[in-house]
Protein backbone atom coordinates (compact mmCIF):
# COMPACT_ATOMS: atom_id res chain seq x y z
CA UNK A 1 0.00 0.00 0.00
CA UNK A 2 3.06 2.21 0.91
CA UNK A 3 4.29 3.24 -2.87
CA UNK A 4 6.87 5.57 -4.15
CA UNK A 5 5.63 7.93 -6.83
CA UNK A 6 7.95 10.68 -6.42
CA UNK A 7 11.13 11.73 -5.09
CA UNK A 8 11.41 11.38 -1.86
CA UNK A 9 14.22 11.16 0.86
CA UNK A 10 15.19 7.74 2.51
CA UNK A 11 16.53 7.10 6.33
CA UNK A 12 18.15 4.28 7.32
CA UNK A 13 19.94 3.00 10.46
CA UNK A 14 22.47 0.51 10.84
CA UNK A 15 23.55 -0.74 13.91
CA UNK A 16 26.46 -3.16 14.61
CA UNK A 17 26.57 -7.27 15.02
CA UNK A 18 26.76 -8.14 18.49
CA UNK A 19 29.12 -10.36 19.50
CA UNK A 20 29.13 -12.87 22.07
CA UNK A 21 31.91 -14.23 24.22
CA UNK A 22 32.27 -18.10 25.04
CA UNK A 23 34.73 -20.39 26.10
CA UNK A 24 36.19 -22.25 23.58
CA UNK A 25 37.95 -26.05 24.67
CA UNK A 26 40.71 -27.50 22.84
CA UNK A 27 39.90 -30.54 21.43
CA UNK A 28 41.18 -33.43 18.82
CA UNK A 29 39.00 -34.72 16.58
CA UNK A 30 39.20 -38.27 14.66
CA UNK A 31 38.17 -37.62 11.29
CA UNK A 32 38.42 -39.81 7.98
CA UNK A 33 38.88 -38.06 4.60
CA UNK A 34 38.09 -40.16 1.60
CA UNK A 35 38.97 -43.44 4.02
CA UNK A 36 42.41 -42.10 4.87
CA UNK A 37 42.34 -41.24 9.13
CA UNK A 38 43.68 -37.93 10.67
CA UNK A 39 43.44 -36.42 13.93
CA UNK A 40 42.40 -32.93 13.79
CA UNK A 41 42.98 -29.85 15.65
CA UNK A 42 40.07 -28.35 17.07
CA UNK A 43 37.97 -26.22 19.78
CA UNK A 44 34.50 -27.40 21.54
CA UNK A 45 32.06 -24.51 22.16
CA UNK A 46 28.85 -25.65 23.92
CA UNK A 47 25.30 -25.11 22.60
CA UNK A 48 22.51 -23.87 24.74
CA UNK A 49 22.14 -27.37 25.69
CA UNK A 50 25.28 -27.58 26.64
CA UNK A 51 26.46 -30.48 23.86
CA UNK A 52 29.89 -29.62 22.80
CA UNK A 53 29.99 -28.99 19.24
CA UNK A 54 33.33 -29.30 17.11
CA UNK A 55 34.58 -26.27 14.92
CA UNK A 56 37.90 -26.24 13.55
CA UNK A 57 40.63 -23.58 10.75
CA UNK A 58 39.17 -23.28 7.29
CA UNK A 59 42.80 -23.51 6.12
CA UNK A 60 43.04 -26.84 7.67
CA UNK A 61 40.20 -28.01 5.84
CA UNK A 62 41.96 -26.47 2.47
CA UNK A 63 45.05 -28.01 2.78
CA UNK A 64 43.46 -31.80 4.12
CA UNK A 65 41.25 -31.68 0.74
CA UNK A 66 43.74 -29.89 -1.17
CA UNK A 67 43.64 -32.51 -4.25
CA UNK A 68 40.58 -34.13 -3.77
CA UNK A 69 37.14 -33.63 -5.87
CA UNK A 70 36.44 -31.00 -2.84
CA UNK A 71 39.25 -28.87 -3.08
CA UNK A 72 38.52 -25.16 -2.05
CA UNK A 73 41.21 -22.32 -1.76
CA UNK A 74 40.57 -19.50 1.23
CA UNK A 75 42.45 -16.63 1.13
CA UNK A 76 42.33 -12.93 2.81
CA UNK A 77 41.12 -10.32 0.74
CA UNK A 78 39.63 -6.85 1.42
CA UNK A 79 38.58 -7.44 5.20
CA UNK A 80 36.98 -10.75 4.05
CA UNK A 81 37.79 -14.08 4.08
CA UNK A 82 37.62 -15.50 0.36
CA UNK A 83 36.56 -19.21 0.00
CA UNK A 84 36.57 -20.22 -4.09
CA UNK A 85 35.09 -23.83 -4.14
CA UNK A 86 36.64 -26.65 -6.84
CA UNK A 87 39.85 -24.76 -6.36
CA UNK A 88 43.39 -25.82 -5.99
CA UNK A 89 44.48 -24.52 -2.15
CA UNK A 90 47.40 -21.95 -3.50
CA UNK A 91 47.37 -19.80 -0.55
CA UNK A 92 49.02 -21.76 2.32
CA UNK A 93 50.02 -19.25 4.94
CA UNK A 94 51.94 -21.67 6.89
CA UNK A 95 49.21 -21.80 9.74
CA UNK A 96 47.80 -24.71 8.78
CA UNK A 97 47.49 -27.64 10.95
CA UNK A 98 48.64 -25.85 14.32
CA UNK A 99 46.73 -24.48 17.14
CA UNK A 100 47.08 -21.01 18.12
CA UNK A 101 46.92 -21.35 21.77
CA UNK A 102 45.97 -24.78 23.92
CA UNK A 103 44.59 -23.44 26.95
CA UNK A 104 40.98 -22.93 26.84
CA UNK A 105 40.12 -19.42 26.06
CA UNK A 106 37.73 -16.83 25.30
CA UNK A 107 35.97 -16.96 22.12
CA UNK A 108 33.74 -14.00 19.93
CA UNK A 109 31.68 -14.60 17.40
CA UNK A 110 33.08 -13.62 14.55
CA UNK A 111 32.19 -10.74 12.28
CA UNK A 112 34.63 -11.77 9.75
CA UNK A 113 31.82 -12.13 5.96
CA UNK A 114 33.17 -15.43 4.27
CA UNK A 115 32.40 -14.79 0.68
CA UNK A 116 31.89 -17.68 -2.14
CA UNK A 117 31.18 -16.81 -5.72
CA UNK A 118 30.33 -12.90 -4.41
CA UNK A 119 27.94 -13.85 -2.07
CA UNK A 120 27.89 -13.95 1.80
CA UNK A 121 28.24 -17.72 2.88
CA UNK A 122 26.28 -19.31 5.62
CA UNK A 123 28.91 -19.59 7.93
CA UNK A 124 28.76 -19.85 11.60
CA UNK A 125 32.19 -18.97 13.07
CA UNK A 126 33.88 -17.35 16.33
CA UNK A 127 37.63 -15.78 16.51
CA UNK A 128 40.12 -17.21 18.68
CA UNK A 129 42.91 -13.71 19.45
CA UNK A 130 46.43 -15.83 20.26
CA UNK A 131 48.46 -15.21 22.40
CA UNK A 132 50.40 -12.36 19.96
CA UNK A 133 47.54 -11.18 19.40
CA UNK A 134 46.49 -12.69 15.77
CA UNK A 135 43.23 -14.18 15.37
CA UNK A 136 41.74 -17.33 13.95
CA UNK A 137 38.54 -17.89 12.49
CA UNK A 138 37.17 -21.19 13.64
CA UNK A 139 33.50 -22.80 11.52
CA UNK A 140 31.84 -25.77 11.99
CA UNK A 141 32.88 -28.73 9.56
CA UNK A 142 29.51 -29.42 8.16
CA UNK A 143 28.94 -25.97 7.57
CA UNK A 144 32.18 -25.94 5.36
CA UNK A 145 30.72 -28.97 3.65
CA UNK A 146 27.81 -27.32 2.86
CA UNK A 147 29.49 -24.38 0.91
CA UNK A 148 32.10 -26.53 -0.70
CA UNK A 149 30.50 -29.22 -1.54
CA UNK A 150 31.38 -32.36 0.24
CA UNK A 151 29.84 -34.65 2.89
CA UNK A 152 30.44 -34.85 6.76
CA UNK A 153 28.65 -37.65 8.55
CA UNK A 154 29.10 -39.05 12.34
CA UNK A 155 30.06 -42.14 13.06
CA UNK A 156 28.69 -43.32 15.67
CA UNK A 157 29.53 -46.57 16.14
CA UNK A 158 33.66 -46.07 15.30
CA UNK A 159 32.97 -42.81 17.03
CA UNK A 160 34.90 -40.58 13.78
CA UNK A 161 33.63 -38.05 11.81
CA UNK A 162 33.43 -39.26 7.79
CA UNK A 163 34.46 -36.39 5.16
CA UNK A 164 33.54 -37.66 1.57
CA UNK A 165 34.95 -35.47 -1.00
CA UNK A 166 32.70 -37.38 -4.15
CA UNK A 167 29.50 -36.40 -2.67
CA UNK A 168 27.72 -33.04 -2.09
CA UNK A 169 26.42 -32.41 1.27
CA UNK A 170 23.51 -34.72 2.30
Amino acid sequence: TDKVTGNCTLYAKWEPKSTTTVTAEPSTQKVEIDGKKIVLNSYVLRNEKGYPVNFVKLRDIAYLLDGTEANFNVDWRNNAIRLDARQPYTTPNGAEMTVPTVAAAPAKTSLTPVLTGGVTAPLEAFLLTDKNGGGHNYFKLRDIGKVAGFNVEWDGARGIIVVTTTEDYI
